[in-house]
């Protein structure tokens, strides 16, 4: 529900603003308790739309990429097949998906619905995955 909340929010402001056509925008839910990872959704320029978990990565970081990649068949399972496990950046290690829209920001409204689930179910499965490896990380 308040995914979906801020959605409605996200999108009336960005109708309002009348972006051109090739815009790309990054929205961040609600700050995890979990330092360096966020959920977000990046409305792309090539007419999609990421729903990703982005984990910023410490100087010595490959630990948690290999924490989360040891349980890619269970994210996999879970979040679907759509769903791409690796670096999106230097600094950055992502759980994310690409999903197709028009592009079209009167089209948007029929997205909210699907990408509030989307986005709430992420947060459902993938939050307690964060918490274990901060968790574990703290204990050495």
């Amino acid at each position: 529900m308040l995914v979906r909340e801020r959605l409605e929010e996200d999108f009336n402001t960005i109708k309002a603003s009348k972006p051109k056509k090739d815009w790309g925008k990054w929205f961040y839910f609600p700050k995890t308790p979990y330092e360096g990872k966020d959920f977000n959704l990046y409305f792309r320029k090539n007419n999609t739309i990421r729903v990703s978990l982005a984990i910023n990565i410490p100087i010595n970081g490959e630990e948690i990429c290999d924490f989360f990649q040891q349980r890619a068949k269970e994210i996999e399972h879970k979040l679907g097949s759509g769903v791409k496990l690796g670096k999106t950046g230097e600094k950055t290690f992502s759980i994310y998906e690409d999903i197709s829209w028009s592009g079209n920001l009167d089209d948007v409204e029929g997205l909210i619905e699907p990408i509030a689930e989307r986005v709430a179910t992420y947060i459902s499965f993938l939050y307690p995955m964060a918490r274990e490896y901060d968790e574990k990380d703290r204990k050495g």
